[in-house]
């Protein structure tokens, strides 16, 4: 189990629009990212596009969501990864949220990824018992780059995703969100960073998201009466 760091992230929710993609051709939709990234003057790698399962769980007594914290296991195929992230100093810009991370692949001996998400929780998350469930799952779909300004380097991740109630099964709408990421370094001090977000926001109609995917997922079961 080791410290990823401190994650640094600008979230951008957009109801599709320029950026709206089926799940599968989606180069379109990247097409239009990189012409933004280059009006800006922000080079970009080439992207690559992951899937993967995101389940959030909380735990009985409700310490997790009593901690601001996130819980969450990725299941990407042959891997899957246990985080914790828990609240840090506001960077002034997005979310600062500290990292915890382990990471198991399917052909490990003994296999169990819901022990390590527990045994992960109880490290980092003071008053967390043994017993764990399911609390929301998210379906993603990422196109997913290197970008870099003057400044230093950032992951850039288009995400198009839609929230599942692990219980009855019932899907919520397709979302498509921008997300900006550096690691221990606070984004608001890069002005090419600020730039690009401001064209976002005013452009394209991007809505700036002070919480996490996991919280909206929450309000979304709220919104079904779960």
């Amino acid at each position: 189990m080791a410290e990823y760091g401190v994650e640094n992230e600008v979230k951008l929710y957009c109801e599709g629009g320029a950026f709206a993609y089926d799940g599968v051709n989606h180069e379109r939709a990247m097409e239009r990212v990189q012409k933004v990234l280059r009006d800006v003057g922000i080079e970009f790698d080439d992207y690559r596009v992951r899937r993967f399962t995101d389940t959030y769980y909380s735990d009985p007594a409700g310490v997790i969501d009593s901690q601001n914290s996130v819980l969450r296991l990725r299941d990407e195929g042959e891997r899957v990864t246990a985080t914790v992230k828990k609240p840090y100093v506001h960077s002034g810009l997005g979310l600062s949220r500290r990292e915890f991370q382990s990471e198991l692949v399917k052909s490990d001996e003994g296999f169990n990824p819901l022990a390590m998400a527990a045994a992960l929780a109880r490290q980092y998350l003071d008053g967390v018992g043994p017993d764990l469930c399911p609390k929301v799952v998210d379906e993603v779909v990422r196109c997913e780059c290197r970008i870099r300004s003057e400044v230093r380097r950032y992951k850039f991740c288009l995400d198009r995703f839609s929230y599942h109630d692990p219980v009855s099964g019932e899907v919520g709408p397709v979302n498509y969100e921008i997300e900006i990421e550096s690691i221990d370094q606070p984004i608001k001090d890069d002005q090419a960073m600020v730039r690009l977000i401001a064209v976002l926001e005013d452009r394209y109609l991007c809505e700036a998201q002070k919480v996490s995917k996991y919280a909206r997922g929450k309000e979304w079961l709220e919104s079904i009466g779960v």
